[in-house]
């Protein structure tokens, strides 16, 4: 096709084809493109939430044993305290029975 002939409607609607094939060729390219990066920036992001929420449960966890083992410390303190207390107060008995069965003893005889 020389420059001067006429165009005609049959070249138009060729022309309007091949043009929307490109523009839509393009376009996809674009798509892909913006899908692909936005599909990675919320795979980051997510990946950052989830860390976060982990570390934030973590903490919690964290908090959570330390009053435990404060009171857990507090518990086996008071049973160290009674057991201290009652082998005393077994001893002071054990002592005392001990006493009153050596007068008996030695009273009899």
């Amino acid at each position: 096709m020389a420059a001067n002939d006429p165009i005609t409607k049959k070249d138009l609607l060729d022309l309007e084809t091949r043009l929307e094939a490109k523009i839509d060729a393009k376009m996809d390219a674009k798509i892909d493109g913006l899908e692909k990066r936005l599909v990675s920036t919320l795979t980051d992001v997510i990946e950052e939430k989830v860390r976060d929420a982990q570390t934030e449960i973590l903490r919690g966890f964290e908090r959570f044993q330390t009053g435990l083992n404060i009171r857990i410390r507090k518990t086996e303190s008071d049973i160290t305290n009674i057991n201290a207390s009652t082998t005393l107060r077994l001893d002071n008995l054990e002592e005392r029975i001990f006493e009153v069965e050596k007068k008996l003893f030695t009273g009899n005889r």
